[in-house]
């Protein structure tokens, strides 16, 4: 009996052999997963609050898609890596203050003129922030487009977060042209509206056409404001962007495919910090190794 005993402690033992090193590495890969990435963003002034959006992801091919939120607007993004991403992340700006998109999350500056955003998965993101007025100035926080990757997951990245300095006493006078860049379409549009936004509210609305040569100029605009301009309704199969020199805005209508979404197939479960899989599998061991006692112990009682 002593020797039937000492080979189930055995086969107790070593049960738990199994288990243990499979619970602990596959807790560690779930905690991996949900912990993400945390963005730590320094600014200049407390108290200024920043919001951030997701605009797409990667699909399995490696190409960027927007998320639904962002998917019917065509602002090209599937060459992102190589494009211009201030102009990108402006243009986008623009449309998210114009339509008062709700942002996916939000967050003050401390005392210490720091916030964060925590637990982010993979994607695109879109952090702005508001103006402050001190002084002479207003200080407007550059938009600015980060993609986190697989390989980011689970860090901390810090950024210190650029801004335009502009008087506010003076006014300004604003000029926007249009450029296409789609070979002479003979079938682009004889005309286009311009939005022009202040504080992110549409206060003007223009017509630019060949009559006017595609441009147009606002003046003796209060300082005080901070100034964007949209296109109200881009035409088919025609992407947008805005590029800004000074008081200068050039707005970029540019052939090509409209960058809609694909359906995505999100294949993940709701993470429980366990994984489930390896329960049968373990079970099958065990049961194999409760036979095997069996057996022994009928061979000891013969």
């Amino acid at each position: 009996m002593k020797k039937i005993k000492k080979f189930t402690i055995k086969i107790i033992l070593l049960f738990m052999l199994l288990i243990i090193p499979f619970s602990i590495v596959f807790r560690q890969e779930v905690n991996a997963a949900t912990n993400g990435v945390n963005l730590n963003l320094e600014y200049i002034f407390e108290n200024t609050e920043f919001r951030l959006y997701k605009v797409a992801v990667k699909d399995s091919n490696n190409q960027y898609v927007k998320t639904d939120t962002f998917k019917d607007y065509p602002v090209e993004i599937s060459d992102f890596e190589e494009s211009d991403k201030v102009s990108t992340a402006k243009t986008l700006n623009a449309y998210i203050q114009r339509d008062s998109i709700s942002p996916l999350s939000i967050a003050k500056t401390n005392e210490r003129f720091q916030t964060s955003f925590t637990h982010l998965d993979e994607g695109l993101y879109l952090i702005e922030g508001d103006h402050v007025l001190s002084g002479d100035y207003r200080y407007s926080p550059s938009p600015v487009l980060i993609n986190l990757e697989k390989e980011t997951q689970d860090r901390t990245i810090r950024m210190d977060l650029k801004y335009e300095k502009k008087g506010i006493k003076k006014p300004l006078d604003l000029e926007v042209y249009k450029v296409w860049e789609d070979n002479e379409n003979k079938n682009r549009p004889e005309s286009i509206e311009l939005e022009l936004l202040k504080n992110g509210e549409v206060v003007d609305l223009v017509e630019l056409s060949e009559k006017n040569n595609w441009r147009h100029e606002w003046t003796d605009l209060p300082g005080r404001y901070a100034y964007e301009v949209t296109e109200k309704k881009i035409a088919k199969n025609y992407t947008v962007k805005t590029e800004r020199e000074g008081n200068l805005i050039k707005v970029i209508n540019k052939m090509g495919k409209k960058d809609d979404r694909p359906e995505i197939t999100d294949e993940k479960v709701p993470q429980t910090g366990q994984l489930w899989w390896p329960v049968p599998l373990l079970l099958s061991i065990s049961a194999l190794f409760f036979i095997k006692g069996k057996k022994i112990d009928k061979n000891y009682e013969e």
